[in-house]
């Protein structure tokens, strides 16, 4: 029994996380972590990407309303495109509607 109780625990210690991870903090400072330094670029690149995307729907829905005929279609896709751009991005930074 008491064999038993060591191996499980022994087996346990075989299994478990001991990564070390370091980065220089802005500061210039050896940060040492058992987690990986989280990067805000991917998050800062989709939300200029969203205001850009609200931009150009705004942008289209002016043009839309002094619009021809014959452009009306072509705006109203592009309207469209827009939109599923926003939802995209809005998924991909974890907004819900």
């Amino acid at each position: 029994m008491y064999r038993s109780i060591i191996l499980a625990n022994f087996c346990l210690l075989c299994y478990a996380d001991n990564s070390i991870y370091q980065y220089i903090d802005k500061s210039g400072n050896l940060v040492l972590s058992n987690k990986p330094k989280t990067s805000n670029t991917r998050y800062k690149v989709l939300s200029e990407e969203l205001a850009h995307e609200k931009q150009a729907l705004i942008k289209a829905n002016e043009s839309l309303a002094a619009s021809s005929p014959i452009q009306e279609q072509f705006l109203k896709n592009t309207i469209n495109e827009h939109q599923k751009n926003i939802d995209i991005l809005n998924k991909q930074l974890g907004y819900t509607p």
